[in-house]
């Protein structure tokens, strides 16, 4: 204690310093824990769900065609709960959109649908109600929904006797059946209920397994299976259906295969590289500023070297010196670490506004305890290893020669100019291939925003029209409102041409089925 209010009082003595060192180090240190927070999110922290290792998804692959992550089928999912004894269960999901009434006027509301054992394979637990049936898994039997806690809590005003109500989805009454825990939510799906992923018998049957990738397959292995084990079960399988499927041979010539990776990697590969490269970009900075307060800290110890002579010439031990002296360097990365703590809990408020959220599992990004500890760790972590030249120097330094250092001869001895100088080297080379790298990002982004499409993008506009099931089941009412719709855009005033699609390109949501021309095979 005596040392650490000892060190309070030299870096007093010196504002200015003191402030440059610590604004220095809380930049550093803010950047780098704003993005430690994104990957800790999104790339450390276990999936919230029980025993989160053991859930894995079936992603299916096309190589030779230049698909290589494809969703899978209502037939992939039969067939995987039927035969693939590794997993102890198995769901779908497909995350969507429905328009719903709610009294005041239809709005547009984010809904996933899913098989009756999603919940199960989550392990998730329902706070009120059941989970669906295989029955309403049927077209004619699945007008029935589960609430999310907050669509419970904002639409039925939490209603305890909700179980049984109706609401209207897209112009059909669908009834609620459960109820979800408060917080729980599915990766980074924003559905606000869910409902079966109804179909009919002949979307089920194995030839129709590479018609309609639509879904995302997830599983839980069982007690005793492994990774391995579901792949050989999952590649014995699809050696199988290969044998009777009518496209075998143009599955064959596009390198069809199934890979069994673990849920989460599965799901955040896609950002992985980016963040991992933000995140060294960062710790580049946090090591600039360390080397730079080095620096600085060697200036300060040479000005300093006949006044702690001195107190080693009065009786003070040298060790006791370097301990008073590493404590007060240690207190600049721990100030520093306090002030760059609240600098990126104000970032983390504002990653949503930047978009955050659009990140695989950026919802989960918060301001909690375990960055608190991080801060404090790294800051201890810091002062160590910046304090370390600095006690090197103070040890290898003659008090003889410390007390000449201001007299008119006396001069930095040869290792200590060595020594400030290697640190300067190093920060400069340092900030050089930061900034390089910075650059070549730059120019990188560059290109492929010059890059084209494959098609005219300018003067296109695009919108998306969303049409109520209850009234539009059948293709001719589709089409009837569509050749109503076309002439009636051709003819606003600087239209030249009108188009309409399922999917736009770089929607995102494109079908990877199997598509093939009409009467012919392979």
């Amino acid at each position: 204690m005596n040392d650490l209010r000892f060190a309070f009082r030299q870096l007093l003595k010196n504002p200015g310093f003191t402030v440059a060192a610590v604004l220095t180090l809380a930049i550093c240190l803010g950047a780098t824990l704003s993005i430690f927070a994104v990957v800790d999110a999104i790339l450390v922290r276990s999936l919230p769900f029980p025993e989160p290792d053991r859930l894995v998804t079936p992603i299916k692959a096309y190589p030779l065609s230049g698909v290589h992550r494809a969703r899978s089928s209502l037939a992939d999912y039969y067939a995987s709960r039927e035969h693939i004894r590794a997993f102890s269960s198995c769901a779908i999901v497909q995350s969507r959109s429905a328009i719903v009434d709610d009294g005041g006027g239809a709005r547009r509301v984010p809904r996933d649908r899913i098989s009756p054992d999603f919940f199960v394979t989550l392990r998730v637990p329902l706070l009120m109600g059941r989970s669906f049936t295989d029955e309403e898994m049927l077209v004619a039997q699945g007008s029935v929904a589960i609430l999310t806690h907050d669509f419970w809590l904002h639409y039925f005003s939490a209603d305890p006797k909700v179980l049984g109500r109706t609401f209207a989805v897209d112009g059909v009454p669908l009834t609620v059946v459960g109820v979800l825990p408060a917080g729980f939510r599915y990766l980074s799906s924003k559905a606000q209920f869910y409902t079966p992923a109804t179909s009919i018998p002949g979307d089920r049957v194995p030839t129709r397994r590479h018609g309609n990738n639509e879904f995302e397959l997830i599983a839980r292995l069982a007690p005793a299976a492994t990774l391995a084990s579901a792949q050989a079960e999952v590649d014995a399988l699809n050696a199988v259906h290969l044998k009777d499927d009518p496209f075998a041979p143009t599955l064959r010539s596009q390198g069809f295969i199934t890979r069994v990776k673990p849920l989460h990697a599965e799901h955040v590969e896609s950002i992985k590289p980016t963040l991992l490269l933000l995140q060294g970009g960062v710790l580049f900075l946090l090591l600039i500023g360390g080397v730079n307060l080095v620096n600085l800290l060697l200036i300060r110890a040479s000005s300093r070297a006949k006044e702690l002579a001195v107190r080693q010439a009065l009786g003070a031990s040298q060790s006791h010196v370097v301990s008073q002296v590493t404590t007060e360097i240690v207190s600049l990365p721990l100030l520093g670490g306090l002030l760059g703590l609240a600098v990126a809990a104000g970032a983390i408020r504002l990653f949503p506004v930047l978009g955050a959220e659009q990140l695989p599992l950026g919802a989960y990004v918060t301001f909690d305890g375990r960055l608190a500890m991080t801060a404090l760790l790294g800051g201890i972590v810091l002062g160590i290893v910046i304090a370390g030249p600095i006690a090197w120097f103070n040890l290898h330094r003659h008090p003889a020669y410390a007390l000449q250092s201001d007299s008119r001869g006396g001069t930095a001895s040869h290792a200590a100019q060595r020594l400030r100088h290697g640190f300067i080297v190093t920060q400069i080379a340092l900030a050089f291939v930061l900034l390089t790298g910075a650059g070549l990002l730059g120019v990188s982004l560059k290109r492929v925003l010059e890059t084209s499409p494959g098609f005219q993008a300018e003067h296109l506009l695009t919108g998306q029209l969303s049409l109520p099931w209850n009234n539009y089941q059948d293709t001719t009412a589709r089409l009837a409102l569509v050749e109503r719709l076309l002439p009636a855009l051709q003819n606003q005033p600087g239209v030249s041409a009108v188009a309409i699609s399922t999917s736009m390109p770089f929607g995102g949501d494109n079908n990877s089925g199997l598509v093939s021309v009409e009467g012919i095979m392979g």
